[in-house]
């Protein structure tokens, strides 16, 4: 049981070393998908889904990108939202082919 506990604890620390990291870069460079795309994986691993759609939504604001979409609609259809979901794919095919 305590090595259990040690993984999970070293798990929390690995994710929170990531999360600053991926916010900083952010930060340094708010146009990095890449970055943005990792913390909303981050996020969602987490059980954090309102901050991953909050961030998604975000993004969404500043730019047109179809993996954004794409990421979105998979949160929302993990979260059984799935009329959510089937909008954002839609859009995602829109931004695809335009």
């Amino acid at each position: 049981m305590a090595s259990g506990t040690a993984i999970n604890i070293n798990i929390s620390l690995l994710h929170l070393q990531a999360r600053k990291f991926y916010e900083s870069a952010i930060r340094l460079e708010p146009g990095f998908l890449g970055a943005a795309l990792a913390l909303v994986d981050l996020h969602v691993a987490e059980g954090r889904n309102r901050e991953a759609v909050m961030l998604l939504e975000r993004y969404l604001r500043q730019w047109a990108d179809d993996s954004l979409h794409i990421k979105l609609a998979q949160v929302f259809a993990a979260t059984n939202m799935l009329s959510d979901a089937l909008s954002h794919y839609q859009s995602a095919l829109r931004c695809a082919f335009s």
